[in-house]
């Protein structure tokens, strides 16, 4: 039975390996090398599933509302993030169905070096000054904690351009670890501080903006948790995928987290401008108003969900009121005037009404 195997892999070029009786053999090397490009076009395009919602979410709510600048940048996510998933989607089918029992193909890069780095490099880049610009709101108008965030955004956005351009003369992965082992390195490590200093001087000067109210503590306290946890996300992403680089040489399993970086910073921007929106269900069979939106009896779930913008503040039913006013969030309107940054209190009471 040995023998046949044997003959068997040599006829299908070595590549499987005839099991003994009661030993036990490693996985094909081909899994090791296809294994990670699988995995990581799969959860690049979850994210990218999450990510259309968001956009839809932000363009029903404040399409019309939102000044040029703050729409033009979603729609540059959107539009770039939606180009990266085609290419590696596109490169997804070269590797696992043109280029099929040829393990030669999985050592090149195809179009990864404009998916990957430079994509990447650029979304980062851009989604960083955006926080950097809130800082600077958010400081006074101080310059010197922006100025250290776009530093080292464009460092690293640099970096991760020159890696492509490395990716694209050499096209191998084998050599990725030798010929682009510097700017690699310094694109990931110039991400992570990046995403560090802006979670640290964000939540620095949320805090100072606390006021000590009870309502207004809360929800510092609530947007410097998101602040952190996103810092966190994008800044583990990028020492994961350079502990891997550096310490698995010879395989590709650090392509996993690079695959997703450029996501988790669009998905990122367009959750905190979302966060500005609420949700609410309204009744088929109750009537609408263009100042109040009726809400359901809490014991019914049917119903059209509604996201509605902060600024519609009153939310009635027969039965029951719903007051809110607006989160602490980015204020980008059209008819706002003064600061671009707006920090105000939410407030959502519920009055019964019916009578005892």
């Amino acid at each position: 039975m040995d023998k046949v195997l044997r003959r068997v892999s040599l006829y299908l070029g070595g590549n499987i390996k005839p099991m003994l009786d009661g030993s036990e053999q490693h996985r094909p090397p081909i899994v090791q090398i296809a294994g990670p490009f699988y995995v990581g076009i799969l959860l690049n395009w979850f994210l990218y599933g999450i990510l259309v919602v968001q956009v839809y979410i932000y363009w029903t709510v404040f399409g019309k509302t939102d000044r040029f600048l703050s729409k033009s940048l979603v729609l540059f996510l959107f539009i770039a993030d939606t180009f990266q998933s085609i290419l590696l989607a596109n490169d997804g089918f070269l590797l696992f169905a043109t280029n099929f029992m040829n393990p030669a193909a999985l050592n090149e890069t195809h179009l990864i070096w404009l998916s990957v780095p430079m994509l990447t490099g650029v979304v980062s880049c851009v989604v960083e000054i955006f926080f950097a610009y809130r800082i600077y709101l958010l400081s006074d108008k101080s310059l010197f904690a922006p100025a250290l965030i776009v530093i080292s955004s464009l460092v690293q956005g640099v970096a991760a351009i020159m890696a492509g351009s490395k990716n694209l003369q050499y096209r191998l992965y084998s050599l990725l670890q030798s010929k682009a082992r510097v700017e690699i390195m310094t694109w990931h490590i110039g991400s992570t501080v990046c995403d560090v200093l802006i979670a640290v001087f964000m939540s620095y000067y949320l805090w100072k903006a606390d006021t000590g109210i009870r309502r207004t503590h809360q929800i510092i306290v609530r947007l410097i948790t998101l602040t952190i946890e996103t810092g966190i996300a994008t800044a583990t992403i990028g020492i994961v995928d350079l502990v891997l680089f550096l310490a698995a040489p010879g395989k590709v399993y650090f392509v996993v987290p690079a695959f997703v970086a450029a996501k988790l910073y669009a998905n990122t921007v367009v959750v905190i401008f979302n966060n500005r929106a609420s949700i609410v269900l309204t009744d088929h069979n109750r009537e609408s108003t263009s100042n109040h939106t009726r809400r359901p009896n809490p014991s019914r779930t049917t119903g059209d969900v509604h996201f509605v913008n902060p600024e519609a503040s009153v939310y009635s039913h027969h039965d029951r009121v719903a007051i809110q006013k607006s989160i602490v969030v980015w204020d980008d309107t059209n008819s706002k005037v003064g600061n671009d940054l707006e920090l105000s209190t939410r407030m959502k009471s519920s009055t019964d009404l019916t009578s005892t």
